[in-house]
């Protein structure tokens, strides 16, 4: 069944390639970064061995982070991943697969890049619902905080937070900073 989520994930994604191809822009947060996309593939595998028994973890994670300058001092970040999980306990699979959250993340800096305002928002285009015989045995094997597996979460929901912060510099090029995040 396509949800909303799913058909807006190809024209979101056309949208972040056509903008990662734009021109340059000579001025933003850091200073002459061009538009970037990167993609990479990730590939982690577990074996745990307890009383005579053993269970085997994998994760495939294939993430997208891209960075997009608007214009001077204000640029744009965004982040959304997909990943196949395979956990065999005692010769029977069980799988998980799916796209998690799309994030992106606003930043804009002012008064010499001594004050940063960021605003970021965590879209629902993960999972919304688990098949309880296959998914959620893998759901808490990918929980387990002893391994380290990449990604844990398949969908947070809708999210929305706000950073402010500053820094000032002092003699002695040492530099004191606060931040604020809601």
């Amino acid at each position: 069944m396509w949800t909303w989520t799913k058909k807006l994930i190809l024209p979101v994604t056309l949208a972040l390639f056509v903008l990662m191809g734009a021109a340059d822009i000579g001025a933003q947060v850091v200073y002459g970064q061009p538009t970037m996309g990167q993609t990479q593939v990730v590939y982690y595998s577990w074996k745990v061995e307890q009383g005579g028994d053993e269970t085997t973890i994998s994760q495939f994670m294939i993430p997208v982070t891209g960075f997009i300058p608007v214009r001077d001092n204000f640029d744009l970040n965004f982040f959304v991943a997909n990943s196949s999980n395979k956990v065999e306990v005692t010769g029977t699979d069980y799988e998980l697969a799916g796209l998690g959250d799309f994030r992106m993340q606003a930043n804009h800096s002012f008064a010499d890049d001594r004050l940063l305002i960021s605003a970021a928002v965590n879209l629902p285009t993960g999972k919304k619902e688990l098949d309880f015989d296959q998914e959620w045995l893998v759901l808490r094997a990918l929980s387990l905080t002893f391994l380290y597996l990449p990604m844990r979460r398949f969908g947070e929901g809708f999210a929305f937070s706000l950073l402010a912060g500053g820094a000032l510099p002092f003699p002695e090029n040492i530099r004191v900073g606060a931040v604020v995040i809601y």
